[in-house]
């Protein structure tokens, strides 16, 4: 079925003024022995010529092994750490929060909270830490840090 109609497939139909300038174009004959030497070219590269490897001479006596080599080579008792290493000490993680996110607005704090904050905050005798203040309060630590940094800012 293709075989007779498969030129109208492949060849392009053009105008006859196409044509007939496709017609008229000069062509240089093709130099057979030219194209031949062109693809044996391609065909037979050559690679340039490997480096020659040159061995180096042997030495003529050969060093006996060191002292220290001997050494080592004789079976010994395994050394015991002199002392155990220390436990890693426990890091505060700091809550995870994405650079990309503005700080949520601060909630509203009353006046009688803030005093409270202020009291557990300036007590001399019992100086609590932030958690213990934050639980205290019943409020999220951060939000309590920041709320005394307001205070204290306000204060002088």
């Amino acid at each position: 079925m293709f075989g007779t109609n498969l030129m109208n497939y492949i060849l392009p139909e053009y105008s006859d003024e196409t044509n007939a300038f496709l017609d008229g174009v000069p062509f240089p004959s093709p130099d057979i022995e030219e194209e031949n030497n062109h693809m044996d070219e391609l065909v037979n590269y050559t690679l340039p010529r490997p480096h020659q490897h040159v061995e180096a001479p042997t030495p003529d006596t050969i060093p006996g092994p060191s002292k220290l080599s001997m050494a080592s080579a004789t079976p010994s008792k395994k050394r015991q750490p002199k002392a155990t290493p220390k436990a890693p000490a426990k890091r505060r993680r700091k809550s995870p929060r994405s650079p990309s996110c503005s700080p949520s607005p601060l909630p509203r704090w009353t006046d009688d909270e803030k005093q409270k904050l202020r009291t557990l905050k300036t007590d001399e005798k019992s100086r609590f830490s932030w958690r213990v203040i934050a639980s205290k309060m019943g409020r999220p630590e951060q939000d309590v840090r920041s709320m005394w940094n307001k205070i204290k800012d306000k204060l002088g």
